[in-house]
């Protein structure tokens, strides 16, 4: 399943779309992401306050005080970046995981323009081998799946049953739950704003089975403030 994973990741992540109009014209990732000014907020009663403290590093956007944090947000406007990140973060994974899917893009490739900034970005995020703790990393579109709650069944719609034939699918469902029992996973649910759910739930469901799971959640400011319980909150970055 992990091959199979990376192998998806690399075909739906590595491009990303480059025009508000059309989801067709696309560019490589490697090719223009620039890192987010992503900071760390703190809990001021039922908001989060900025602390100014600027986040460089994987290991301060999913560690809190040295130690895996529950629930992860990074809150940021339409077009702030918040959804590159993620495919950034989840294509860092497999490249320490040396998967094949990802490419190197070459030195020489690259705009004379952009070698100088590119430099500089390398500072950034440099700390692969933090993603690379989670055995795995499920990426969830969030607005493709707006009437469930379950996580579970998000990552079987969206990952899964992509992946594998529908022969297939009965087995790789029992291997994701044990997976998601036994191993230290990173589920990265991005755009909780495009996400309606059902009934009552503020926040897609994980079952607490999945104890070592641990989730990372992009949204817009507003829905944050609206329906997201402080105590819910383990971390928050903007």
């Amino acid at each position: 399943m992990l091959r199979a994973m990376m192998n998806h990741y690399g075909k739906t992540l590595s491009h990303i779309s480059t025009s508000p109009f059309n989801d067709w014209v696309q560019a490589r990732l490697d090719d223009i992401y620039m890192p987010p000014n992503v900071q760390l907020m703190k809990q001021d009663k039922r908001s989060f306050m900025k602390t100014g403290s600027q986040i460089t590093e994987y290991r301060n956007v999913f560690l809190t005080d040295g130690k895996l944090s529950r629930h992860t947000f990074i809150k940021g406007e339409a077009g702030s970046g918040k959804s590159t990140f993620l495919a950034k973060s989840v294509m860092d994974w497999c490249s320490a995981n040396k998967t094949k899917s990802v490419e190197e893009v070459p030195t020489a490739q690259l705009k004379s323009a952009d070698r100088d900034s590119r430099v500089q970005l390398t500072q950034f995020f440099k700390d692969i081998s933090t993603p690379k703790s989670f055995n795995f990393i499920f990426h969830v579109t969030l607005r493709d799946s707006v009437r469930q709650f379950e996580i579970l069944e998000m990552i079987k719609q969206q990952i899964i049953d992509t992946i594998y034939r529908k022969d297939d699918r009965e087995n790789a469902y029992k291997l994701l739950n044990e997976i998601m029992k036994r191993e230290r996973c990173l589920i990265l649910l991005d755009g909780l704003d495009e996400w309606t759910g059902t009934g009552s739930h503020c926040l897609p469901a994980l079952a607490a089975s999945f104890s070592l799971c641990d989730i990372l959640i992009t949204t817009r400011p507003w829905k944050i403030t609206q329906k997201c319980p402080t105590q819910k909150l383990t971390r928050c970055c903007n």
